[in-house]
């Protein structure tokens, strides 16, 4: 028989405990975040193999000359948009988005491709804001392994804000007797500097309409890409770049990161005791009157390119629901909650049943719900709500 591998010593050489310790490449996972205990339990009898292979929760689709990314939520394409009735109110937000991109100097002036250039498809997603009702027309680039072209040159590791921080930020406010407004940034990646890779992009049909009818400029020959110059959302060194600038932003303007929670910062401004928190472009701060949150998203906006958008006395966040009252804060999911069972047409109501359903056994309950349409989604839907609930 083989002889036993000689025994590993696993040795600490040094603890060190300090906020900051990611931009080194040192990932923190959060395992009440990732929530993963599940998955150290034995699978038991109840358990429902996968029969089928994993499907992506977004597809790409070539539709109205243009890369259109399709989901659940996101079922409008460019192609079923141009014959629309409102499909100018569409063709401006085109214009609007990438004119965003233009006023922070993501476009260099188009170059013929050249062979060892890595060239991304750009991706469109179009989809009604709830909110407002808005029309929004997204545009990020194919950063994905999919697509063949992405080099990664540097760490790609962003902290998110975890719930049991967040659920601590608004303790603390409530006990401080703070008010918590909210802001939103514009384009956020596109703040920060360029990844290591140079990149470019493939000019679609809407990157085209806009550089000839928005701009004014000469059409863009056969062959030619456009040099992309900041941070653009879809490449995976994007959301560390944006968190690097906007973590700088903060700490020059007198706010400290937490250690254990980087997403979390609280300083002194006009001479009070102000918590802050953000969660990838959107932004809470807590403080004593709004006059004192103005002033914070003022500094914010005095080193960003685009405006900072107000999002009120924060009443949803992350989508989790806030309630602020003069006595507490009560966070909760009810949004959530209600989308879900509205979904599954359980909000309706009827007269109450007096029958007993029996309990099925190991074989028939695997059965119903290996054949029952819908039941998965179902599964997964609450599993958000469990998963990501107020604790």
């Amino acid at each position: 028989p083989p002889e036993p591998p000689p025994p590993a010593d696993l040795c600490d050489e040094e603890s060190v405990v300090q906020d900051g310790l990611t931009w080194d490449g040192i990932p923190q996972i959060n395992i009440n975040q990732l929530n993963p205990r599940y998955h150290f339990h034995r699978r038991s009898q109840f358990d429902i193999p996968s029969e089928q292979p994993p499907r992506h929760v977004f597809e790409t689709v070539h539709d109205g000359g243009v890369v259109n990314t399709t989901g659940k939520a996101m079922k409008l394409t460019r192609g079923k948009l141009l014959n629309a009735p409102d499909w100018s109110d569409w063709r401006q937000s085109e214009h609007a988005q990438l004119s965003q991109y233009m006023e922070q100097g993501m476009f260099g002036t188009p170059v013929k491709k050249a062979p060892g250039m890595n060239v991304f498809h750009m991706l469109w997603t179009y989809a009604v804001k709830e909110v407002d009702g808005r029309k929004k027309a997204r545009c990020v680039c194919d950063g994905s392994t999919r697509a063949g072209q992405v080099v990664v040159l540097d760490h790609t590791y962003a902290n998110g804000l975890d719930q049991t921080g967040s659920r601590i930020f608004y303790a603390i406010a409530a006990a401080e007797n703070h008010v918590v407004y909210g802001a939103d940034a514009t384009n956020a990646f596109g703040e920060a500097g360029a990844p290591k890779q140079g990149f470019y992009i493939y000019p679609d049909a809407a990157f085209k309409d806009w550089w000839t009818n928005c701009l004014g400029n000469e059409p863009i020959p056969d062959g030619y890409v456009i040099p992309v110059q900041r941070a653009m959302q879809g490449h995976p060194e994007s959301p560390r770049l944006w968190e690097k600038h906007i973590d700088k932003i903060l700490r020059k303007i007198g706010f400290t990161p937490t250690t254990h929670e980087p997403c979390v910062y609280s300083g002194i401004i006009e001479g009070e005791r102000v918590l802050f928190k953000r969660q990838v472009d959107d932004f809470a701060c807590a403080a004593s009157s709004e006059r004192i949150c103005k002033i914070v998203f003022d500094l914010i906006d005095d080193e960003l390119d685009l405006p900072l958008k107000s999002l009120g006395l924060i009443n949803l966040f992350n989508g989790i629901n806030v309630l602020q009252t003069r006595h507490y804060i009560k966070i909760s999911v009810r949004s959530w909650i209600e989308k879900v069972c509205e979904k599954y047409d359980w909000l309706k109501t009827g007269p109450a049943r007096d029958d007993i359903t029996p309990l099925p056994t190991s074989k028939t309950f695997t059965d119903a719900f290996r054949t029952a349409e819908g039941t998965n989604k179902l599964v997964s839907d609450w599993a958000l709500i469990v998963y990501h609930r107020p604790r």
